[in-house]
């Protein structure tokens, strides 16, 4: 499997983990407030897992486009290294928000939204060389 496939469903996988919970919560408490009391968390889970699946059917695509217009307009040393980058700070962030939102109060200590920023520009700094190492060919 090529690099860029790999980056792009990794992502895809990590927009739905984020997105998923959201608008399952969304769709639960509108199902709720709208009258149906007893099944707001059933409607909850089927909307998330219908949107989990949509988004990674859907955005793997997508992301690959957008990695090939970026490997298109930049020379090789500078597109590999900024896709892996953009691929690790996505990763690192989209974890670090899934987790958040999944565990709600029971999450770790220090595990809060306002240190994502942070984290994410570790992961792109953490991500460059990967990309460096895929330009010299090491990691073809």
């Amino acid at each position: 499997m090529r690099p860029e496939r790999v980056l792009s469903s990794v992502m895809s996988v990590v927009l739905g983990l984020v997105l998923s919970p959201i608008i399952g919560l969304v769709s639960g408490v509108l199902w709720y407030e709208l009258g149906g009391k007893n099944s707001g968390g059933i409607v909850a889970f089927i909307a998330g897992i219908a949107t989990f699946g949509l988004i990674v059917w859907k955005s793997g695509n997508v992301f690959e486009k957008i990695l090939g217009v970026l490997r298109a307009t930049l020379p090789k040393p500078i597109s590999s290294c900024i896709e892996f980058g953009v691929a690790a700070s996505f990763v690192v962030g989209g974890v670090m928000a899934a987790t958040i939102l999944l565990l709600g109060h029971t999450r770790p200590e220090g595990l809060d939204f306002d240190r994502i920023p942070l984290a994410m520009g570790v992961g792109f700094v953490c991500g460059l060389p990967l990309g460096f190492l895929r330009k010299n060919g090491a990691s073809s």
